[in-house]
């Protein structure tokens, strides 16, 4: 689905005043945490930057068939929850949660995690208990912790 796709489509099924770059902003928002939360952590994700504007309406969003639905829903939500419109807004959300949640665990399923950084030194320091009383004792005058 095109971002063009989603508007056009959003547009025929709820009359709303918001214009085509408010919309924009919305689809960049959701597509921004799926590069960040999906994409970037796992293998084979097609990397891409998320410079949505009203000038290339005819991108792709990052979600394909069948979890594109997503992308209506939450245009929904916005729309509704900024009309006021509290349980057609909850009702737009539960469907974007639930489609939301099936597309994560499609990608973690087809996606392999990348590998956890590692933080390492050359040399592991171990806490040694005589070094640490012996600079107590300095610091108390050398005097020992009773």
């Amino acid at each position: 689905m095109t971002i063009r796709q989603a508007i056009e489509r959003v547009d025929r099924l709820i009359r709303n005043e918001y214009d085509n770059e408010e919309k924009v902003s919305w689809l960049k928002a959701v597509d921004t945490l799926l590069q960040r939360e999906l994409v970037e952590r796992h293998q084979g994700g097609v990397k891409k930057e998320i410079n949505y504007s009203t000038e290339n309406l005819d991108e792709d969003l990052i979600a394909h068939s069948p979890y594109d639905e997503m992308y209506i829903h939450y245009l929904m939500v916005k729309i509704y929850y900024f009309n006021g419109e509290i349980e057609l807004y909850n009702n737009a959300a539960e469907e974007y949660n639930n489609i939301l949640h099936e597309y994560r665990k499609w990608y973690i399923r087809n996606h392999k995690d990348l590998p956890t950084p590692r933080f390492t030194t050359e040399k592991t320091y171990a806490f040694n208990a005589d070094i640490f009383n012996k600079i107590s004792e300095t610091d108390n005058g050398g005097k020992k912790d009773v």
